[in-house]
């Protein structure tokens, strides 16, 4: 693949794919957006680049994408963490924020104007993790009411 196909793949996907944005970063000149348009679609489709776009969009959602296992590691350390760690161990008053356990920093939901702080819910990160393991399971309970008589009566009515 030649050098400007692959900086054209590479800006494609970098700028949300758009393609006619792409070709002119990668190809710059005056030129009518149909031109470049055509351009940037017999590029698009060269069996190089397809390639090319389609293996480095595969890794970039792979680094992208949450896994289950990472989301169970957040809601587990939520579950885990003790506040104790945010104090100062010789005068146990708080610590500044820019000195907080990674850890702790991560189960803080907010600090409100009062300057308390507020945590992620504890027996919610518990709830999720047994959930996830089918420990407990949610109730669903929905009740439904239906008039048969009159939906019968309704129903063998003449209509006008």
């Amino acid at each position: 693949m030649r050098p400007n196909h692959k900086l054209f793949a590479l800006i494609y996907l970098g700028n949300g794919n758009n393609a006619r944005a792409a070709y002119n970063e990668a190809m710059p000149g005056k030129r009518k957006d149909s031109v470049t348009d055509a351009c940037a679609s017999r590029l698009l489709s060269s069996a190089k680049v397809k390639a090319f776009i389609q293996e480095r969009g595969e890794k970039i959602l792979a680094v992208a994408e949450a896994t289950a296992e990472e989301a169970m590691a957040v809601i587990s350390r939520v579950l885990r963490i003790d506040p104790r760690l945010m104090l100062d161990k010789t005068t146990g008053l708080p610590l500044p924020m820019k000195d907080w356990p990674e850890d702790v920093a991560l189960v803080v939901k907010g600090i409100k104007a009062d300057g308390s702080i507020v945590f992620y819910d504890k027996m919610r990160a518990a709830e999720l993790i047994a959930e996830s393991h089918g420990r407990i399971k949610k109730k669903l309970d929905i009740s439904l009411a239906f008039d048969h008589v009159k939906y019968l009566a309704d129903k063998s009515r003449p209509k006008e």
